[in-house]
């Protein structure tokens, strides 16, 4: 089977710029984060993990950003609103995955992007987060 890739983001974030994350209240985190990626996200065991998960999860949104306005837009897509647009998940083999609301980024986007597909890849030491995200048709 063969994909055209059609545009790529990547991003890198700091953990520490995460690490107070877990205490702010959750109607602030979820202007960025869905309800269960930030239950997922505030569950980790010790409060470096979790701002890794944060920092992880917001990497991801940049580099889905990014990869988005790569593609040529009917009109600006706002960060705070693509935030809202897509979610960082795991397939039951632990592999990430995206889910992107397509309905809603549709007015920003040509017909001919709403079908595109996306993979995500994800990465991170305990200083640095990184994303990766790749939209094909």
């Amino acid at each position: 089977m063969s994909m055209n890739i059609f545009c790529i983001g990547i991003d890198s974030v700091e953990v520490a710029r995460f690490a107070h994350w877990s205490t702010y209240h959750s109607s602030y985190l979820s202007r960025l984060f869905s309800s269960e990626e930030i239950v997922y996200c505030l569950a980790a065991v010790n409060p470096s993990l979790s701002a890794q998960r944060f920092a992880t999860h917001f990497a991801m949104r940049e580099a889905f950003f990014k990869a988005l306005h790569h593609c040529p837009l009917k009109k600006p897509l706002p960060f705070l609103s693509s935030c809202k647009y897509v979610e960082l998940a795991h397939e039951k083999s632990g592999a990430p995955t995206l889910i992107i609301d397509w309905i809603s980024i549709e007015q920003y986007c040509h017909p001919n992007q709403l079908s595109l597909t996306s993979r995500v890849t994800i990465t991170h030491t305990r200083d640095i987060s990184t994303a990766c995200v790749v939209l094909f048709s």
